[in-house]
């Protein structure tokens, strides 16, 4: 082999670097260091570059924090439109009604507005009782009554249509009482999580599964002005006064007047009763009259009561000393078994001690009162009651007796429509309004004005025992006729005179299915015993109306309102001086 050729000084090489030990080593090792050397300056570059940029960030954020102050929000860097300066006026008021606000943007610039008038102070966690914190979301939203409230905190509620309006009242001033018209003692109001009554104002439409309640329930509850329809019925001056009011809007009438009620106090602690302006009738007015199941109806109730149950004025008497307004009667809040009708509400174990006012009590139940039925005139002082009590009384009444009514015809021996056609067949002496053909329900003066030109008025029970139609028969100076003894015995006794004969007259039902006619015992009475009645029927109008909220009559009348309040507050210090000076017996 040519030992110059390529291929033997290839193979020559070769055999000399295998053959010497040292060098082969040497090879290797330089070999392994470059390719060593390559591969970590590369990652280590990488990783060290990602150090350095973590650490100037951390120092950009420390110098960031500790140095001068943020920049002011947007709001305040450019003028306020027209519309964030009304916002802004009005802070208070959407914060003490608890609406849901439409735009997160508004809500976040108010709690800006308000923290930056107000002075910095520590944060304090807010107690409920003996140092515990609020068990649940709800309780914690709101709070139970304070300990104390001073300041800006004393005008927390206002009547509801006012204030969605910005327009609040003054709440009354704990150190101007009159002794005298406060000598059984003072009312607390809670303010309640909005989802138990104002939020149930505000969807009015879902109130009732076939039509909108937004109209009953509009005007601090008195609904619809009635001053255009009325005109000429009523006189000019008080037609104002007259409002198209719903039989179960008492919880928003009475819940708008106690927000400027001459006894209400801002002091728990001074409290002689508590009121719970929680709107019964109108959370479960849509579960009634559908196909929900027998939790669906008392899960509003209930939830009402997971809330209530951990207040500590509530615990301290286990609600003795609590009441609450219920729009609708009692027989609605009674079912004993799933299948029956309504919800469970005064039934529930919580409910044993709680004082409640319907328009139609239980005669049995010590812990319930009757209050009157709305009416539709709302008078805003007591002259004014009085010159209806004249126009009343002046009237020239040409007909015996009325009905107003309409015919049951799903119900079997359906009494109304016997007094319907005894009417109709009477019709010299009876003035008929039928109630299937004149809307009766939504308001009409041909009601009013058949009313005021009749000596008595016919009133067979309604669902119940008593109907509000009872109280316009007797607003108008009509005599009411009674056929069964619960449409008057144990209901309304605060607000009626104590001797039915006295303002009534009562015709057993009975006798009329045997063919007794109403006609001919209605003439027998003599002219001065009608007018006897209608007198004392006149005389108790003050009695049953409420008066356009403020407060009240004035000039210390009262009216049905302070009426029931007061009778509220001198049942619970009967109570309490019947369990020899304290109501917190803890049953």
């Amino acid at each position: 082999m040519n030992p110059f050729s390529k291929s033997s000084s290839t193979v020559k090489g070769h055999n000399i670097l295998d053959s010497h030990p040292m060098k082969k080593t040497t090879i290797n090792l330089k070999n392994t260091f470059r390719s060593v050397k390559s591969y970590v300056s590369f990652y280590h570059c990488a990783w060290l570059l990602m150090i350095i940029l973590f650490q100037f960030s951390i120092l950009l954020v420390l110098l960031t924090t500790r140095g001068g102050p943020s920049p002011p929000p947007i709001h305040e860097q450019y003028p306020p439109t027209h519309l964030q300066q009304e916002q802004q006026q009005q802070p208070q008021v959407i914060q003490q009604l608890d609406l849901p606000l439409d735009d997160d943007k508004i809500q976040q610039e108010q709690v800006v507005v308000q923290e930056q008038q107000q002075p910095k102070q520590q944060p304090q966690e807010e107690v409920v009782e003996d140092g515990n914190k609020p068990k649940d979301d709800v309780s914690h939203q709101l709070g139970s009554p304070p300990d104390h409230e001073d300041g800006d905190n004393n005008t927390k509620q206002v009547p509801l249509e006012q204030a969605i309006e910005g327009h609040q009242l003054a709440s009354p001033s704990d150190q101007d009482d009159n002794h005298e018209q406060c000598k059984y003692g003072k009312v607390y109001a809670y303010d309640l999580p909005p989802i138990f009554n104002k939020e149930l104002v505000i969807n009015c439409h879902d109130l009732d599964p076939w039509k909108s309640k937004c109209p009953a329930v509009s005007n601090n509850g008195f609904g619809p002005n009635a001053a255009a329809t009325l005109a000429g019925t009523v006189p000019q001056e008080l037609a104002p006064s007259w409002w198209w009011t719903d039989m179960f809007s008492g919880e928003i009438i009475y819940h708008t007047r106690m927000s400027n009620y001459k006894c209400r106090t801002m002091e728990p602690e001074s409290a002689t009763a508590f009121y719970v302006p929680f709107y019964a009738g109108l959370a479960v007015s849509k579960y009634l009259f559908t196909n929900y199941t027998a939790s669906e109806r008392d899960y509003p109730c209930e939830r009402f009561l997971e809330w209530v149950k951990e207040q500590p004025y509530w615990k301290r008497s286990n609600g003795s000393d609590h009441f609450l307004v219920l729009g609708r009667m009692t027989w609605d809040f009674r079912r004993k078994t799933d299948d029956d009708w309504g919800t469970r509400f005064l039934l529930m174990p919580l409910m044993k001690n709680m004082l409640r006012l319907t328009v139609e009590r239980h005669r049995w139940d010590p812990l319930e009162i009757s209050y009157p039925y709305p009416t539709g005139f709302h008078p805003r002082s007591a002259p004014e009651i009085e010159q209806w009590q004249q126009f009343a009384g002046s009237r020239n009444r040409t007909s015996l007796f009325t009905f107003v009514g309409a015919k049951r015809r799903k119900v079997k021996n359906d009494f109304r429509t016997l007094l319907l056609d005894h009417c109709r067949n009477e019709a010299d002496a009876c003035k008929l309004v039928d109630c299937d053909k004149t809307p009766c329900s939504d308001g009409s003066s041909t009601i009013l004005e058949a009313l005021l030109h009749s000596d008595f008025c016919l009133q067979p029970r309604g669902d119940s025992d008593t109907r509000k139609s009872t109280f316009d028969c007797m607003l108008s100076g009509s005599i009411p006729v009674f056929f069964w003894e619960g449409s008057f015995r144990g209901q309304h006794e605060m607000f009626l005179s104590g001797e039915p004969e006295s303002y009534s007259v009562f015709i057993d039902r009975k006798e009329v299915r045997n063919g007794t006619s109403v006609r001919r015992v209605l003439e027998g009475f003599r002219k001065e015993d009608i007018k006897r009645m209608r007198d004392k029927v006149i005389e108790l109008i003050p009695r049953f109306v409420y008066a356009f909220p403020s407060e009240g009559l004035g000039n210390d009348a009262k009216d049905a309102f302070d009426t029931t309040v007061e009778g509220v507050l001198q049942k619970i210090v009967q109570k309490t001086k019947l369990h020899g000076g304290t109501v917190y017996q803890g049953q």
